[in-house]
Order: C-alpha cells, then sequence, then structure tokens
C-alpha cells in the first residue's frame, strides 16, 4: 500500500499504534512507501550494543569523481520517519550535501524466499538490483535483524548467523552483497544496530546481534571499501529522547545522531568531499536521556471497577444464559502500551452448580484490551473467555485459548500442549473469528454491540475415560449469539468438553465430582454482576513542596452516544429460559419445524438496573505498582463531574458536568488531574478530587508529562497454527484454498473454508463418526435455515447498533455456502 493509498485509519494506526517486539517493522510499511510496498514479512530489527568501534577498511577505492549519490538499503530503522523525510539516509546525504535515493523498507530480510515479495523490496539484495545501472558513489545500509528473529527467533540462532555471514567473514548473504557492491564501485558503510532501551523487552536478542554485528565489523576491516559505525556508541538504551515511542525506531533526534554521525564517517575518509563537510559531530552524549520530569513518580496505576448493580432474580428457571447490548468505543484516546488491560462493561457467567461446589468456573469474555493482545488499537476487540475449572484452562475464540499447565502465558503459543485452543468450534459461516480476538469496526464510537449465550443440542451427550472412572459429558454447546449493525446470529460454541476436561484428566477434580458441576450439563446462574474490570491502566503521581500529592491519569473517554449530556452504555439485559430457544432447536433436530432462530420473549427477563449511591458505582482507584494486600487504594472522586441517570431502568446511563468534562471528537473526556484529599467518608479516609489543569502547580511536572504509548505491541510474532500433516489443521484439513483478509488493526489474517465437523477443535475431541455425521448434519439445517440478516436477540430499547470490522465479514465460495466455516490459520501484521 502507497502512502498515498492509506486511508486516514492507517494513518492513525501510524500515529498511536507502536510496536515493540518481533515483527514491528512491518507497521511503517502498512502505511507505506511512496516508491515501493512493503510485503508481510515477520521480525523487526533490535538494536544491541557492538564490540566493534567504528572502522571499516584501510583503503579508499577512489572509482573517480564524486556523482554526488548517497543510496539507502535496509529495514524499518533506515525507513523510519520517511514520511517526514528524515530518516537515517536522508540526514546524511543532508549533511553531506548528496542526492539520495533511500530504498531501505520495513520489515524487509537480507534473504526474502518469496520472489513477490522481494521484487517489492522485502529483499536487501533486490533493493539494491532494482537500480540497475544507476551510479551511486556511497550505499550505507543496515539489515539482517528480520532474518534471525523470523527463522530462529532470535533462539538458536548459528545456522542462521552462518547462512548471513560465517565467523571466519568469508562467506554468507550478507558477505556477497557487501562485496558485489563494492565490486560495482560504491563504497559500503554498515550502520550496526544501536543500543536499546531496556525496557523495549527485547533483550533476548541481544547477545545474537552482537555476533552477528561483530562478524560485519571485522568483514569491513577485511574488505576495501567497506566501513562500519557501531550504533551502539551514538545512541544509547538510555537516550530516550533518541528513540521513538516504540523504544525500537529513531525518533528525529535519533535519525539526526545516526546520520550525522555516518556523515561524518564518510567525510573523513572521502577525499572527493569537501574538508568542511568533516566538522565536528554533537556529541550524543548532550542528548537528553530522560523524559520523565523530576520527581514524578510514574510507577503508579489506575485499576479497579465501574459497577452496574442488577435487580436479583429469584426464578431460578431463567438459568439458560443472558443477552446484553454494551457501547462499543475507545475508553482511552490513545492505547497505553503494554500492560495495559481493561474491559468494557461485561459479566461473569457461571455455572448453576460449580459455584456450590467450590469451583471456579465461568463464561467470562466481552469487549476490552488485554495484555496478551498482539495487535491492539484504540477501538476494542472482543473475546469468549470460558475458564474451566480453577482456571485449568481457558478458550477465548477458534485456535485461540491457553492454561495454567505450561501455557500460562499465552503468548507463547504453544501447539504441542494446546490446552485450551481447542476449546471453541467455529459456528458461523459469515464471520472470521481471529486469535487475537473478534474485531469490531476500528471507528467504533459509542455504537451498541449486542451479545449472549445460550445452550445449543449440537454436541450429543457422551460417555469418556477418566482416572476415576467414567465420565459423562453433557450436551449443552454454550453458544455466543451476536447482535451488530452487519452480523446477526449465532458465531461459535464451547465444546461441552472444554468444561469437563478435568475430570478426565486431573485425578483432583475427577476424585471430588460424582457427575459435572460444569457448563456442559447445568444452568447457569440467574444473577451475575455486570463490571468494567480494570487492571492495569498507568498513572503519575507527584508531591508538590507544600505536600499536596498529585496524579495524571491519560485521557479516558465515555462515549457522546445519547441525547445531550449523557453516554448510553448498556441497554436490555436479559436472562433466558431454557424455552427461550434451546428447546425448539433440540425439537428441530428430532425432526420438528425449524425454529427461526428469534428468542422467544415470554422465557426472558430483561432486567432492571439497581440505584445505588452515586459513588458507589464507581470503584477506580490510583494506587502504586506493588501495593502490598491491605495497604490504602485511595479511589478516584468519578462522582465529582459523573451521575447516574436510571430513568429508564433497563438503560444505564452517565450524565456529565460539563464544566468537567470536555466534549472531544465525539466522546466525553473527563479530568486528567487529581489530587489526594481528605475525606471521612472514603475508605482509608481519602479521594482523588479531579482539579483543573490550571491548578495544577507546574513545580510538579505533570503538566509537561505525557503518556506516550510506549510499545503498544507486546509481541507482534505472527499467530501460527501447526502444518503437520498430522495434526488437527491438517488431517483431513481444509476444503478450499486460502484466503487472506486486512483488518482494522493493522493485521492480516490467513484463512480456509473446512467442512464444520473438520475444523481442528471437532477433529481434536476425537468424536465417533456417527457423533460427527450427526453435529454435521444439524449445522448445515442451521446454515440453511439461519441466515446473518434475521433477528435472533431482541434490539435494544435506544441507540445504534455497533459494526464489526469490515474485514472478518466473508462470503461462503460457490459449493461451500452450507456446511462450510471458516477457520484463521495465521494472523500476522499486515505488510
Amino acid at each position: 500500500m502507497s502512502h498515498d493509498d492509506c486511508d486516514p485509519r492507517c494513518r492513525r494506526r501510524r500515529t498511536v499504534v507502536f510496536a515493540v517486539a518481533l515483527a514491528v517493522a512491518m507497521v511503517a510499511g502498512a502505511c507505506g512507501r511512496s516508491d515501493a510496498a512493503a510485503g508481510p514479512a515477520s521480525g523487526t530489527p533490535t538494536t544491541v550494543a557492538s564490540a566493534v568501534v567504528d572502522g571499516g577498511s584501510t583503503e579508499f577505492v577512489d572509482d573517480g569523481p564524486l556523482h554526488g549519490r548517497l543510496l539507502g538499503l535496509g529495514d524499518s530503522i533506515f525507513d523510519w520517519l520517511h514520511e517526514d523525510g528524515q530518516e537515517v539516509p536522508q540526514v546524511a546525504a543532508a549533511a553531506l550535501g548528496l542526492d539520495v535515493v533511500n530504498e531501505a523498507v520495513a520489515g524487509a530480510l537480507v534473504a526474502n524466499p518469496e520472489p513477490e515479495l522481494a521484487a517489492e523490496g522485502l529483499d536487501i539484495r533486490a533493493q539494491y538490483d532494482r537500480l540497475g545501472d544507476t551510479a551511486f558513489d556511497w550505499v550505507v545500509m543496515n539489515g539482517g535483524f528480520n532474518d534471525l528473529s523470523n527463522e530462529c527467533g532470535c533462539g538458536a540462532c548459528a545456522e542462521v548467523l552462518d547462512r548471513l555471514i560465517t565467523d571466519d567473514t568469508r562467506s554468507g548473504e550478507m558477505v556477497d552483497l557487501i562485496e558485489r557492491i563494492v565490486a560495482d564501485g560504491p563504497q559500503v558503510l554498515f550502520v550496526g544496530y544501536v543500543d536499546f532501551p531496556d525496557e523495549s523487552g527485547l533483550t533476548d536478542c541481544e547477545e545474537r546481534l552482537a555476533v552477528y554485528n561483530e562478524r560485519l565489523g571485522r568483514l569491513t576491516e577485511r574488505v576495501d571499501g567497506a566501513w562500519f559505525v557501531d550504533g551502539a556508541e551514538v545512541v544509547r538504551g538510555e537516550m530516550f529522547d533518541a528513540f521513538d515511542p516504540d523504544l525500537l525506531h529513531p525518533s528525529v533526534e535519533g535519525a539526526r545522531l545516526l546520520g550525522d554521525r555516518v556523515a561524518a564517517r564518510i567525510a573523513t575518509v572521502d577525499p572527493r568531499l569537501d574538508a568542511d563537510v568533516a566538522e565536528e559531530r554533537e556529541d550524543p552524549a548532550d542528548v537528553s536521556t530522560e523524559t520523565t520530569p523530576p520527581g514524578v513518580d510514574t510507577e503508579w496505576i489506575a485499576t479497579g471497577g465501574l459497577h452496574y448493580p442488577l435487580e436479583w432474580i429469584e426464578d431460578e428457571s431463567f438459568g439458560a444464559g443472558f443477552s446484553m447490548y454494551v457501547a462499543a468505543w475507545p475508553f482511552q484516546q490513545t492505547h497505553a502500551g503494554p500492560g495495559y488491560q481493561t474491559g468494557l462493561p461485561s459479566t461473569w457467567l457461571s455455572a448453576g452448580s460449580s459455584d456450590g461446589a467450590g469451583v471456579y468456573s465461568t463464561i467470562e469474555g466481552g469487549l476490552g484490551w488485554w495484555t496478551g493482545t498482539r495487535f491492539p488499537i484504540e477501538a476494542p476487540k472482543f473475546t469468549m473467555g470460558g475458564v474451566s475449572a480453577d482456571f485449568y484452562e481457558w478458550a477465548n475464540g477458534p485456535g485461540a485459548g491457553g492454561g495454567t499447565g505450561v501455557d500460562v502465558d499465552s503468548q507463547e503459543w504453544r501447539w504441542d500442549e494446546p490446552e485450551g485452543k481447542y476449546g471453541i468450534a467455529q459456528l458461523s459461516n459469515r464471520v472470521l473469528f481471529p486469535p487475537d480476538a473478534l474485531n469490531l469496526d476500528a471507528d467504533a464510537d459509542g455504537g451498541l454491540f449486542g451479545y449472549g449465550y445460550h445452550p445449543l443440542p449440537i454436541v450429543d451427550a457422551r460417555t469418556v475415560d477418566g482416572p476415576e472412572g467414567t465420565i459423562e459429558v453433557g450436551d449443552q454447546s454454550w453458544t455466543a449469539f451476536l447482535s451488530t449493525a452487519d452480523f446477526q446470529g449465532p458465531l461459535a460454541f464451547f465444546l461441552p468438553e472444554f468444561f469437563t476436561k478435568p475430570l478426565v484428566h486431573d485425578t483432583e477434580y475427577a476424585g471430588r465430582f460424582g457427575t459435572s458441576p460444569f457448563f456442559d450439563s447445568n444452568p447457569s446462574s440467574p444473577n451475575h454482576p455486570v463490571d468494567v474490570e480494570t487492571h492495569d491502566v498507568p498513572a503519575a503521581q507527584v508531591a508538590a513542596s507544600d505536600g499536596t500529592v498529585y496524579a495524571k491519569i491519560p485521557a479516558t473517554q465515555f462515549p457522546d452516544n445519547g441525547t445531550g449530556d449523557d453516554s448510553i452504555i448498556l441497554d436490555s439485559i436479559t436472562s433466558y429460559g431454557s424455552d427461550a430457544l434451546g428447546a425448539a432447536v433440540a425439537e428441530w433436530f428430532e425432526g420438528g419445524p425449524a425454529p427461526s432462530g428469534a428468542f422467544a420473549p415470554d422465557a426472558a427477563v430483561v432486567k432492571d438496573f439497581e440505584q445505588l449511591e452515586t459513588r458507589d458505582h464507581f470503584g477506580w482507584t490510583i494506587i502504586p505498582v506493588g501495593l502490598e494486600d491491605g495497604s490504602p487504594e485511595h479511589l478516584i472522586d468519578f462522582a465529582a463531574f459523573t451521575d447516574v441517570d436510571l430513568t429508564d431502568p433497563t438503560t444505564f446511563r452517565y450524565r456529565f458536568d460539563l464544566d468537567w468534562v470536555d466534549r472531544v471528537d465525539g466522546q466525553f473526556v473527563i479530568p486528567q488531574y487529581y489530587r489526594l484529599v481528605d475525606d471521612d467518608t472514603a475508605p482509608f479516609g481519602r479521594i482523588w478530587t479531579p482539579v483543573r489543569e490550571a491548578d495544577v502547580p507546574p513545580e510538579t511536572g505533570l503538566l509537561d508529562f505525557v503518556f506516550d504509548a510506549a510499545g503498544v505491541r507486546g509481541d507482534t510474532r505472527p499467530f501460527e497454527t501447526p502444518t503437520d500433516p498430522d495434526s488437527p489443521w491438517m488431517s483431513p484439513g481444509p476444503s478450499s484454498e486460502t484466503f487472506r483478509s486486512e483488518l482494522g488493526d493493522g493485521s492480516v489474517v490467513t484463512y480456509a473454508w473446512y467442512r464444520f465437523v473438520d475444523q481442528p477443535a471437532i477433529v481434536h475431541a476425537g468424536f465417533t463418526d456417527a457423533e460427527r455425521a450427526a453435529m454435521q448434519e444439524r449445522v448445515e439445517a442451521i446454515h440453511r435455515e439461519w441466515g446473518p440478516d434475521r433477528t435472533y436477540l431482541a434490539p435494544p430499547s435506544t441507540g445504534e447498533l455497533a459494526s464489526l470490522d469490515p474485514g472478518v465479514l466473508v462470503e461462503p465460495p460457490p459449493g461451500l455456502e452450507i456446511g462450510y466455516v471458516p477457520i484463521v490459520t495465521r494472523q500476522e501484521l499486515a505488510g
């Protein structure tokens, strides 16, 4: 995609969605170069200290008069800032008075095996070759880390290192390229990767890159006409001003420092240049190493909950799930970076008998942002979030999940012990469910996202062998239904075995229960809490000279989707009886008439919200990181600028004091600054009360402090699925070729169409042929009778519906309209 083709959402992502780990280089490619498109490569150039000082060959190779041209080759370190014309090669050329052509492309490898991608500049060798016979005096280049990160993940990289450059520096793809360029006439200057801040999270790569850079330094000492600049001597990890907020790429200041050092090195060795361009450059030590004002403590977080209490239902027959409409909007003006985790209003659905058995087992997904998200943006995403016994495993979507056995960090995405990744089966043939969670439209601004769960009899009950005898697995397939502007209907369901797996594989649970207390065979509790659960939002705190303590939080906002000064947050939270839909579906599958799919209103109860004291609806606190249990957690006084409106008891609204709350771009932005004051009515006797910006003492430094979303992308490795011919993904495998779809979060998904019972989750479960045949027949009936444009969940009583990301909406290929489902097999940053 060229710069001119970038839509506003892409440009916004380039501004506010920053990367901090592997493959981040491709973010730059997503918004493109004006002269070449970046392709879907993986891995990101990182920066480490090199063992080699600035050096190079002992002899300048005089190729005649100066042509006045400099060529840049490489990856995103050289491609960064190209929209501003301040990338490293540009800075160096300007200082030397040379014309410049910069062919560097974000995400480029030294050697890209894909011919089409290589032709687009994602192969550094091809970047050089496509210039043809154009004459250049100097080639300034970098590259190599994308190869290392792609092929060995900065782990066991000896083979990849030797492929790039052997220890004796006599062979390798980079060796061949540098020697070939010198033989063509230009001088070559290789720029070693700079030293990264510890906060970048790439320390695992330092050892491999140090070896790589050390070899390149020795290569340039051996090859006449090749030179080396040690980037780590120019930009060091503590020089935060020299880095883009992603803590990987150079800022304008960092690019200037690197470009100036390159220019100074060239000027000292090239006698064809005027002497005055070799003037002394600014010492990089003069660059500020601190972006946080003195005294400001950033080791604080905003955490806690916002509460939406509901009336209590005494009738336990309404235990067949729930539905709700929740506003979908960007909670933070800018995504708050790694560690940021908060939900939008959501609920925790418990199996009716599991609580009584002393076991935590829930369906607790919803809209939000999570620390494990690889492709985050300001818009929320949706996850199903099923939890088996005491977090034995969790399942977020088809092919997505983890567990406490080996995969506590679900980012590892292990398939040797996949745990909850096979817990959910795809049901819809119209919506892609990416492993990074289901995308809503990137421009979500307060539309109501409807979703809920109801048990359908898709999977028959069966008996499996357990450690203490046979285990009866029920027939309840808890199915997620959506209600959005562009899709209505069932999306996916939890396999009953997901909830009973601890009984089958863990003697502790098998010995405790004679029968399953879980969702496979039990109703849900008709009463469940609704809250915003905020795990971690950055905050800053400082004490003024008079001892008064002030704090600052990121710009936090609520949707302007009401009729004036109000936000519609929740609507039509409904509990269901089994007759709402599941009983009619069971009759249908036994030969009865097909139900319309609409939930029966006489088997549903729409709940009223309960009015509390206004302050009791708000439980957000600002606390220091690492606070010990029992220590004071002081509340933010939301009630100072927000009121709760339950005029319609089934709709929850906030009303804002517009003297305190600003309207910005269709959102209500609450105060960012707070002062800690005494309050006998507050827990621990103090509360954070809002304070106007003009009343924050400048001496605190808070007015100058900026929450830069440093490293939004905590881990940008692709989500990859097994390609082993014997894996559930390949045996029997898909029924179609693969397709690709670009999403609004900057990622690309690869997907294929599987026969429903051939999808990985179903294959992995080991059903018999008869069980598979019954499921396939039922799903074909669902696809035939229930289209995406009819009503299932009753519409909300107010507001407009939210939309899904257009990239997740698909049409089945001809011949695969009935009984086939789209399964995502890969998700990666777009190129």
